[in-house]
């Protein structure tokens, strides 16, 4: 029928590389999505600290913890500003550097442990 033909057209050589290039793309998806769990499990894990220890003060109005009112936002922030480069709150002011001042030296810590640890996971 028309699917046998068609088949059997794309069995000619000029297909070849085109089919070599396709089975490349699908041998790669397993990497892919390793290299997906492995940056996103250490995020997800401190997203979900940090809303822990957070999430109350966002509710309450602390502009400085307003990214971690929930875990999906928490999750978005903390994505944002190890991938993204991205670190600020809704009035252009660093995050962490707020999150240090009214809350203490150990987020700092852990975002730079955090952010230390996703530089060098994503560039090699």
């Amino acid at each position: 029928t028309r699917i046998g033909r068609l088949i059997r057209f794309c069995r000619l050589h000029f297909f070849a590389d085109l089919v070599l290039m396709i089975n490349g793309a699908l041998g790669g998806m397993t990497t892919l999505m390793w290299s997906f769990a492995i940056v996103t499990v250490p995020l997800y894990a401190l997203a979900l600290l940090l809303h822990e220890g957070l999430g109350a003060h966002a509710r309450e109005g602390s502009s400085a913890a307003e990214g971690f009112e929930s875990l999906g936002m928490s999750f978005y922030t903390v994505f944002r500003c190890t991938v993204g480069g991205d670190c600020s709150n809704s009035e252009g002011r660093p995050t962490f550097v707020l999150l240090v001042q009214d809350f203490g030296w150990a987020y700092g810590v852990l975002f730079a442990m955090t952010s230390g640890f996703m530089s060098f996971g994503l560039a090699n």
